[in-house]
C-alpha cells in the first residue's frame, strides 16, 4: 500500500483523511503490524483510485496439484530421515562405552552376533591371542584352577 500512495504523490495524512481513518492507522498497516479489514484495504486503496481484486485458484486444481506432489517423491521421506525421537539423558557413557546414538541402532548390533567385535557371542568380547586354543581351560580345568590361584 506503501508504494502505491507514494506514487500517487499522497502522505499517509492525506490518505487518512480522504478515508476517514486515523494516520497511525495507515501507518501501522504499512508497518505491517495491523492487518486492516478486505473492506478498510478496499477503500483506502480507493482512495488513491486503485482497485483491489482478489484472485481464487480453482479447488480442483489445486486439490489435483496436492496429490500430484504426495504420489511423488518429494513427499517420501529421505532413507534413515524419519521423526526424530527424543534421546535419552545421561550423565555419561552407558554401559556399552556409547555416548549417545540412537537405542535402536545399538539393540539391533546387539540382536546380530554377526555385527559383533571378538568371540561372536551376545555381548561381543575381545579376540583370543592369535594361536590359543579358547577352550584350553574347559578341557584341563586343574589347569584353569591353578591360573586363578595365580591372581
Amino acid at each position: 500500500m506503501r508504494s502505491a500512495r507514494a506514487k500517487r504523490g499522497v502522505s499517509q495524512a492525506q490518505l487518512a483523511a480522504l478515508d476517514g481513518v486515523l494516520r497511525s492507522t495507515v501507518e501501522r498497516i504499512e508497518a505491517d503490524t495491523r492487518q486492516p479489514s478486505l473492506v478498510t484495504l478496499n477503500r483506502l486503496l480507493a482512495a488513491v483510485d486503485l482497485e483491489l481484486r482478489i484472485r481464487l485458484d480453482d479447488l480442483d486444481r489445486l486439490a489435483a496439484a496436492v496429490r500430484e506432489l504426495d504420489e511423488g517423491s518429494a513427499a517420501r521421506p529421505v532413507r534413515g530421515r524419519g521423526p526424530r525421537r527424543p534421546r535419552p539423558r545421561c550423565s555419561g557413557a552407558g554401559a556399552d562405552g556409547h555416548h549417545g546414538g540412537d537405542d535402536e541402532d545399538r539393540r539391533d548390533q546387539r540382536d546380530d552376533p554377526q555385527d559383533q567385535p571378538g568371540d561372536g557371542q551376545p555381548g561381543g568380547g575381545t579376540p583370543p591371542p592369535a594361536g590359543r586354543d579358547t577352550d584350553a581351560a574347559e578341557d584341563h580345568p586343574q589347569q584353569g584352577q591353578h591360573d586363578a590361584d595365580r591372581r
